[in-house]
């Protein structure tokens, strides 16, 4: 069936469907920076010559065009979705519901409010980083230095841009030290014609102290001296601290829009509360008991995750178990691929008798 009503662009070609993407690229710059060739994606139509829907795989992210497409596209597209891993999609307007819903059948999808805001000017003077901090430009002799910290830096470029050396030639960002090690970096996810999309990450105990804001704002600085016009930022609508950071640093709200997650949406912990953790938990196991039997244990891990952050010991272990018996979650090395946050106490299986019944049906 694939075949039959999907074809796949190869890179040389993906360009020429950039029409077929207007009405979701402006505030996705990721859309643009595939069909350009400076980020790594596969696209797939209805049609090579005359398209009227298409489907663009970045990342974790499922960019879905057009409607009312020839033969059965967006089954077709169903079938490429991974079933063991996080995934977002995004819908363009003219997408029929019925069309999304058979795109993301089985695939246990929530909506999630996202926040799109934009930098049309220079940042706004946020005086220095504080004491004890010195925020540093992102170049190739800083990411081959051993600080602490460095290889997340290194690992953040690769995944948007697929490798250092072209983050390098093209991209910019801005770290910040502090006690010899990374305590927060912002680069340039994308950049498309005179726009770009920053992003920033900073480390739990050095948040809400202006080191972000410091760090952001040398970032969206060095976007302006660079000859760019636009700057965009992207969070979860529920992310106090990036949007407060964004808006210190002059973005404004651009828009909220829609997505379609396997997962709850948060970027940190703190964003849900444990009632909306246990909330979703609960959402979860209903849509697994009315469908039919999941393909794949990663939406019993995902529950699992949501009630241990609600404090729901029993709902977690339930889940966990539940990904065991149909055969997905298999072995220790698995589970700590998934959340490695489990095994910080190795005690764990000895002061808690009931996670050593788990671990036991696990390979070792």
């Amino acid at each position: 069936m694939r075949r039959e009503v999907l074809a796949e662009v190869h890179a040389g070609s993906k360009v020429e469907f950039r029409a077929l993407f207007s009405g979701i690229s402006p505030a996705q710059l990721h859309v643009d920076a595939v069909l350009q060739g400076d980020a790594e994606g596969r696209l797939y139509v209805d049609s090579c010559e005359s398209p009227v829907a298409g489907c663009l795989l970045a990342g974790d992210a499922c960019y879905l065009v057009g409607r009312s497409a020839r033969g059965r596209f967006f089954d077709a597209v169903n079938e490429l979705l991974p079933r063991d891993r996080y995934t977002a999609v995004f819908a363009g307007a003219e997408v029929a519901a019925a069309d999304l819903e058979r795109a993301t059948r089985r695939l246990y999808m929530l909506p999630a409010r996202r926040r799109a805001a934009s930098l049309g000017r220079a940042p706004h003077d946020v005086g220095s980083a504080p004491s004890g901090v010195e925020v540093v430009s992102i170049d190739r002799r800083w990411l081959e230095d051993n600080v602490p910290g460095v290889g997340d830096v290194r690992d953040a470029a690769t995944e948007e841009w697929g490798t250092v050396e072209k983050f390098l030639e093209r991209g910019f960002g801005s770290a910040a030290i502090a006690d010899g090690r990374v305590v927060a970096y912002s680069i340039s996810d994308y950049i498309v014609g005179e726009a770009c999309e920053i992003s920033i990450h900073v480390v739990p105990e050095h948040r809400r102290q202006g080191v972000g804001t410091a760090t952001a704002a040398a970032t969206a600085r060095a976007a302006f001296e660079r000859g760019l016009a636009r700057a965009g930022w992207h969070s979860w609508a529920n992310n106090a601290g990036s949007i407060a950071i964004s808006r210190r640093v002059g973005f404004s709200d651009e828009l909220f829009y829609t997505v379609l997650i396997n997962h709850w949406a948060a970027e940190n912990m703190t964003d849900l509360s444990a009632e909306e953790f246990r909330a979703f938990g609960e959402t979860y196991e209903r849509m697994l008991a009315e469908s039919a039997p999941a393909v794949s244990g990663y939406p019993h891990v995902v529950a699992a995750t949501a009630f241990a952050c609600a404090g729901d010991r029993a709902g977690c272990l339930r889940n966990l178990h539940q990904a065991v018996d149909v055969g997905w979650l298999r072995s220790l090395d698995q589970l700590r691929e998934l959340w490695p946050e489990l095994f910080l106490d190795p005690t764990l299986p000895e002061r808690a008798p009931e996670w050593g019944v788990l671990f036991a049906r696990l390979e070792r």
